[in-house]
Order: structure tokens, then C-alpha cells, then sequence
């Protein structure tokens, strides 16, 4: 089977549409809501810990809060339970 395709005809339609995707990204990179950077690139420790009893983001939250800790984040990785 052979093929023949004129990648040399979609050239502009290409053009045109990657400039777009670009403009769009640049707004949503200095406009949106911005990257979300990780402790690799804020500093700080990342602690993962496993729970024996049932508890949730809400809880270990406001456990957090109390410890003066003012940067401190928690969110869950995997299945619960």
C-alpha cells in the first residue's frame, strides 16, 4: 500500500493552529491560575504517611493548622481505605 499525502498543503492550517494553541497557553500561563509547582521546585519536604484508622484530608487539615505550620498542605494519593 502506498501512500501519498502533501504535508507541504497543510503547512499554513498548521502554522495558524499551533499559534493559537500557543496564544491560548501563554493567557492561561500569565492570566489563569498558573502552574502548579510541586516541593521540587517550592522548597520544603514532601512526608508521606499511611494511617492505620480512617481519616480524612478535612481532619489532618485542621490538625495541621494548629501546629503553626503556615505553608503546610495535605492531600490524598491512591484508593482510600
Amino acid at each position: 500500500m502506498k501512500y501519498n499525502f502533501n504535508y507541504a498543503a497543510w503547512f499554513k492550517y498548521c502554522l495558524i493552529g499551533s499559534g493559537l494553541m500557543m496564544a491560548g497557553f501563554a493567557y492561561l500561563f500569565f492570566f489563569g491560575k498558573g502552574l502548579n509547582y510541586g516541593v521540587d521546585f517550592r522548597g520544603g519536604a514532601e512526608i508521606i504517611v499511611q494511617f492505620k484508622n480512617a481519616t480524612t484530608e478535612t481532619e489532618l487539615r485542621s490538625i495541621l493548622a494548629e501546629t503553626n505550620i503556615p505553608t503546610s498542605s495535605a492531600q490524598s494519593i491512591g484508593e482510600e481505605g
